[in-house]
């Protein structure tokens, strides 16, 4: 192992930063050119960067609530939650663990002093919530200090376009659940499979190293790990991620019930294209009804004929059980999936895929129609940064097309520079359908 490891989030300097990342993937794990023993694994490598977060079929999903438990029972409210099926596992490699440490097997030292979980799963429909209230908070900011642009918002309908507006200007900038649960914002400790045991921050390389390997336990650790269908995170070897395809998972998963993946998927998670409407309009009626509360009036000039003249502006909020039309919905959610994907598709394109859609709302239900288009849009997360399209470009030698990927957890809200002279009240993209 090459060291010492100086990364560091704070440090100003990208080269670096870029250094001691690139560093730490080639050496803290000289096993296989760098990749490390079998129980290390890298979640933010082509598939595994979306582990746990896609299903079978590539649809986003999050986990069922009513299958996670607490691994503390005596501490319901503040222990941390995983899946049954992980907890079990747990449980088996604490006890051979400490049977070790008794049969004098293992040194029980440090860190490795007992196999605790301090942090697990993390709600993602709470931080979807979060992260979208930031988005539409931030846009509201910049109404308030932006009248060129609010003057022309005297509706719920303009308020959307304008929203419409920003994606447009945001190359794969996530908005509804979906998106943002396949982006750099979710996490592995959203998904019910995942636990961490170290509180070691994520830049702390060296303390990775002098707590961690240089630890005697870790050599018996990481083949017990190995034996319970345990993977230990390459870049957070402080998080275990419960390997569902490992041989060693499969008596405990059948236990549960679960003898396939899709099973798994089918019986432990929610897909999420199912509520992305549902959230996302519930966050878009809160901040209109307080841009509304903010700005209930404005005072819109213009000239005509050579005079002067003002236009007041009035507008009303939305009851907060207000939903647009279906129709509407559809639309606007075929539109909003293209343009936070990179607009993949061309406007004959999305035109087809909403008419299509509508049908299959009359035809049968809004969710149908719903997953038709989330059919569409799934399978574009192997096309995103560090995806599959990179890999290829790496093997033939040519440069990422990436523009950097953040740490997830990380967030950068969008800059909110209107496309089209800053008008939100109609224009390319914005919704045909009127309610």
């Amino acid at each position: 192992m090459s060291g010492p490891f100086n990364f560091r989030n704070k440090e100003r300097r990208t080269i670096k930063k870029v250094y001691e990342r690139a560093k730490w993937k080639a050496t803290a794990y000289p096993q296989n050119g760098g990749i490390g023993p079998l129980m290390i694994k890298d979640f933010n490598f082509l598939e595994l960067s979306n582990y746990g977060l896609i299903d079978d079929e590539n649809y986003s999903v999050v986990p069922n609530e009513n299958f996670l438990v607490n691994l503390n029972p005596e501490d319901p409210l503040r222990t941390p939650r995983v899946f049954d099926f992980v907890a079990d596992s747990l449980a088996l490699m604490k006890m051979n663990y400490h049977t070790a440490v008794r049969k004098g097997l293992v040194q029980n030292v440090g860190v490795f002093q007992d196999i605790t979980a301090v942090e697990a799963y993390s709600n993602p429909r709470l931080k979807y919530d979060d992260y979208i209230s930031r988005i539409l908070d931030s846009l509201n900011n910049h109404l308030r200090k932006n009248l060129a642009i609010r003057i022309n918002i005297t509706s719920y309908q303009d308020y959307v376009n304008t929203i419409l507006n920003i994606i447009r200007n945001q190359e794969n900038y996530p908005i509804t659940m979906s998106r943002w649960n396949k982006s750099v914002e979710s996490s592995v400790l959203d998904t019910g499979l995942a636990f961490k045991i170290f509180d070691i921050p994520y830049d702390a390389d060296q303390e990775k190293v002098s707590l961690i390997f240089q630890n005697p336990a870790f050599e018996y650790f990481k083949n017990l790990c190995l034996n319970f269908g345990f993977s230990i995170a390459h870049n957070n070897p402080n998080i275990l991620v419960y390997d569902i395809s490992s041989p060693a998972s499969r008596s405990i998963l059948v236990n549960r019930q679960i003898f396939n993946e899709n099973r798994l998927f089918s019986n432990r998670f929610f897909r999420t294209y199912i509520n992305d409407m549902e959230y996302l309009i519930n966050n878009i009626t809160i901040y209109y009804n307080k841009f509304v509360t903010l700005h209930p009036q404005d005072k819109k000039m213009y000239t005509q004929c050579g005079k002067s003249f003002a236009e007041r502006i009035h507008r009303k909020p939305v009851d907060i059980l207000f939903r647009p039309p279906d129709h509407y919905l559809l639309e606007l959610y075929a539109k909003i999936r293209n343009l936070e994907e990179g607009s993949i598709y061309s406007d004959g394109k999305i035109k087809q895929i909403i008419k299509r859609s509508k049908y299959l709302h009359k035809k049968f239900d809004k969710s149908t129609a719903m997953g038709y288009i989330s059919r569409e849009f799934k399978d574009q997360v192997w096309n995103k940064d560090y995806g599959y399209d990179d890999f290829l470009q790496k093997l033939n030698g040519l440069p990422f097309k990436t523009s950097g990927r953040r740490i997830r957890g990380q967030t950068t809200p969008p800059s909110f520079t209107p496309s089209g002279g800053g008008t939100s009240g109609g224009g390319g993209g914005s919704p045909s359908s009127g309610y």
